[in-house]
């Protein structure tokens, strides 16, 4: 997204989004946000996003904050809008494949 803010409904949609679909999550946060690397990016144990004072990522994070799944990967939050959530444990959320 470049330049739009979120709609409310992308907001709540990000709020509610259901915790059986973590990486569904994380692409859709990673779609709406403004600004590309440096300010969003991923390794494979951590998730790295930076608001840029921009306020629209911040109604993102303020959306996020809302979810179970920030409540199971925030890791740390440091001034200046930087914040860093646990991908191992969104990971983990997954849905286990049924074997057969």
């Amino acid at each position: 997204m470049m330049d739009d803010y979120p709609t409310d409904e992308e907001l709540e949609k990000i709020a509610a989004w259901p915790t059986k679909d973590p990486m569904g999550w994380v692409t859709l946060v990673s779609r709406l946000w403004n600004y590309g690397p440096p300010y969003i990016r991923r390794t494979q144990r951590r998730w790295y996003l930076s608001t840029g004072g921009w306020s629209g990522n911040e109604d993102i994070i303020g959306a996020m904050r809302r979810s179970y799944l920030w409540g199971f990967s925030f890791v740390s939050h440091r001034r200046g809008g930087h914040y860093v959530l646990d991908m191992t444990v969104l990971r983990m959320l997954r849905p286990k494949k049924k074997r057969t």
